[in-house]
């Protein structure tokens, strides 16, 4: 009897792991055909019972293969939770590719749920664990992803370092993974408005992705172009891309591009394939509340093209407030659920009764607080304006009350000095000349130079700085200063009163080199 239950016990080991051995190989088999045929494989992985799953090892790779499944038909949501357990029991007992794989999709979760830090560090750490990994195609996912977010959030630091990893990858990367990553850099562009620059870049990375016959690249970069057309408003060429991908490439059009069919069937008046559209988007779309959100918006564009405004409304209301909810729910996750559904609750029940009433008190508001704004801005600038003329005018009144301070101190000064110079000993000897009709010294010449100097010592520097003046010229602009007459200019420089007018005269035009007057001469000279 105890040998039956030993050979019992036996059996039932060699059973459980050959299952656990077959398991294994079925999962590896079905991960080699993910990135050829990601709906077969999410088939066959379906078609294994759960129960064959018989240890927490397998559970994970299932849950992780699910994950990837979902990643490759781009119906991946922001749940987490079921990749976390994953992550944790595959960092202790998987390969370094699942590994690699499940920090990877873990990252592609947080990022689709706008957690961004994290999904970079999930990413890093997917980049070290596959460093020196043979898998150069979920290398290149990794990278492309880590370029993308980067550019999602345009941290330059982040950047930096996705962009080196890159760089890295590309030294001993196949040419044809790159492209994903090149893709996803062109997409970028989309979070900056920019769809026409991103269209310009992804044909240039389809042309290489043609060349090399990569379909996965191919379709990528066609699926971002009719993205880009459609919110371009090119609905004809949008269409024919979404139709290739069908057709051409037999890829089965996810909820967002089945949506964005249906508008643009919707707005050709096309009802019957707006509306088939319609349904399978509905049918595809993941049950989140971002997916929801959105396929709400692109319902109200049907409606509305198709002329039933009613169910267009109500579209665009629902989506309105699941925007609401949705952002709300973000920025607090300590919000209660029933407060949240009491309220969006209220609110619809509000809005539905009140509908045209509210309209019409947001518009009166907002019309109201624009001209309370504009008054309030107005009157602002108006204050700012005067206060500015005031200072300005009270600067300007300043500036020139010094500079009439300035120019009565500059006169006053000139006085004093003419005074004292008329004072001085050479002047006072060349009116004893002047009185006694006696030629001036070259001495007495020399002390006038001096004193000049030496109380005026730019008086000299000034009219030589317009043209050199000779001995004769200098003596006649010095009496000129001393205020000296034209008749005593003559008797001192033993010349006729003609000629000094003369020599007045054309000294003005050597100084200024335009014709003037004696008098203007005189002037110019006395105000030195």
């Amino acid at each position: 009897m105890k040998n039956f239950f030993i050979v019992l016990l036996l059996t039932v080991l060699f059973c459980n792991c050959t299952n656990k051995y077959q398991v294994k190989k079925q999962l590896d088999l079905i991960e080699s055909q993910i990135s050829i045929n990601p709906q077969k494989a999410k088939q066959m992985l379906d078609s294994i019972p759960q129960s064959d799953y018989s240890s927490i090892t397998l559970q994970a790779r299932y849950i992780l293969l699910d994950t990837y499944c979902n990643y490759r038909l781009r119906q991946v949501g922001d749940n987490d939770s079921l990749i976390n357990l994953a992550e944790q029991v595959l960092l202790q007992d998987g390969s370094q590719h699942d590994k690699m794989l499940c920090l990877f999709l873990h990252g592609v979760i947080l990022n689709f749920s706008l957690q961004r830090g994290e999904a970079m560090l999930k990413f890093k750490a997917a980049a070290v664990e596959g460093e020196h990994s043979e898998d150069h195609f979920l290398l290149g996912q990794i990278y492309s992803h880590m370029v993308l977010l980067c550019a999602k959030v345009f941290d330059p630091d982040e950047l930096k370092y996705a962009e080196r990893a890159l760089e890295e990858y590309k030294k001993y990367g196949d040419e044809s993974y790159i492209l994903d990553a090149e893709a996803s850099v062109a997409a970028a562009h989309m979070q900056k408005d920019s769809y026409e620059d991103c269209i310009l870049l992804l044909e240039k990375v389809l042309e290489k992705a043609v060349a090399q016959a990569d379909t996965f690249d191919i379709i990528k970069c066609v699926y971002y172009i009719a993205g880009c057309e459609f919110r371009l408003g090119q609905y004809d060429s949008a269409l024919t891309h979404y139709m290739q991908l069908k057709y051409d490439y037999h890829k089965i059009l996810t909820y967002h591009e089945t949506a964005h069919c249906a508008a643009i069937f919707a707005s050709r008046l096309q009802a019957d394939s707006a509306l088939l559209y319609l349904e399978e988007s509905i049918r595809l779309t993941p049950q989140n509340e971002r997916s929801l959100c959105y396929l709400e918006y692109i319902k109200s564009k049907v409606y509305k093209y198709l002329g039933d405004y009613e169910k267009a409304y109500d579209a665009l209301s629902l989506h309105n407030e699941q925007e609401v909810a949705y952002y709300q729910d973000r920025l607090s996750q300590t919000v209660m659920k029933e407060q949240r559904d009491f309220v969006e609750e209220r609110l619809s029940q509000t809005a539905e009764r009140n509908k045209k009433l509210y309209a019409l008190l947001s518009i009166s508001t907002i019309v109201i607080l624009l001209v309370v704004l504009s008054f309030y801005l107005y009157s602002k600038q108006k204050k700012v304006e005067l206060q500015l003329h005031k200072e300005k005018a009270s600067l300007q009144a300043e500036k020139a009350q010094r500079l009439v301070l300035e120019m009565k101190l500059k006169e006053e000064n000139q006085k004093n000095i003419i005074q004292t110079l008329k004072l001085s000993e050479p002047v006072i000897q060349l009116r004893k000349s002047l009185t006694s009709l006696q030629s001036v010294r070259d001495q007495d010449w020399k002390n006038l130079y001096a004193e000049f100097n030496n109380l005026l010592p730019s008086f000299e520097q000034v009219l030589k700085s317009h043209y050199p003046l000779s001995e004769s010229e200098l003596q006649v602009c010095m009496l000129i200063k001393l205020e000296f007459s034209p008749g005593d200019i003559s008797i001192l420089t033993n010349k006729t009163k003609a000629s000094i007018s003369a020599t007045r005269t054309r000294l003005y035009y050597k100084l200024f080199q335009k014709e003037g007057t004696a008098k203007d001469l005189d002037d110019y000279i006395r105000s030195i």
